[in-house]
Order: structure tokens, then sequence, then C-alpha cells
């Protein structure tokens, strides 16, 4: 009887991420064909921007929940995946202002990031 209990849930949760996937993808492909159309435009976005600021917020939720867990978690550092999360962020965040800069000098600067 175990065995079905176990076997549902991979079930589910494999049609949870199937359906998740193809909503996505139908999704992308429809915005595809109305961009080759010209119904609406393609935004031009520097990319970094969300994902560093993601990754920077992340990884400052995580160096402050391990900070007050560190006498619970004495074999793992309490750093480790905020501060993981806190330096990719941070190189994230970098680019985009790296980007920026460049765009600025070009004379190509595009516009800012759109979430």
């Amino acid at each position: 009887m175990e065995y079905m209990f176990f076997l549902i849930s991979v079930i589910t949760i494999f049609g949870g991420f199937s359906v998740a996937i193809l909503a996505i993808v139908s999704d992308h492909k429809q915005k595809m064909l109305l961009i080759e159309k010209g119904l609406i435009e393609q935004k031009k976005t520097l990319p970094g921007l969300r994902s560093g600021l993601l990754f920077s917020f992340l990884g400052t939720v995580f160096l402050l929940v391990f900070w007050e867990w560190r006498s619970m978690l004495g074999t793992i550092p309490w750093y480790s995946v905020g501060g993981i999360l806190m330096a990719f962020g941070l190189a994230q965040l970098g680019y985009f202002i790296v980007l920026k800069r460049e765009g600025r000098k070009s004379g190509k600067e595009r516009p800012a990031s759109t979430f």
C-alpha cells in the first residue's frame, strides 16, 4: 500500500512540472509569433538587474537566518549558502552597472531594465 502513495506522489509532482513547463513553452512560442508578425514590440532590457537584486536579497535573508541558527548548525558554516547567493547577486549587479556604463560611452544607451 505504501508504494501506491509513493507512485501517486511521483506522478503528481511529475505532472505538475510537466504542465508548468508546457505552459511556459507555449506562452513563449505565442509571444515570439506576435513579435515576428510585428503586433508587439520586443523589449530590450539590460540583463543582470533583476537577478542581481533577487540573489542579493536572498543572500541577505540566508545570512540573517543562518546567523540566528549558527548554534544549531555547528558543522555547516553559517555563511555558506548566504555568502554564495550574495556574491552571485553582487556579481550580477556589477555586470548590470558595467553594461549600463558601456552603453553610455558608446552612445547606444538601452532603455532601463524592466521587470
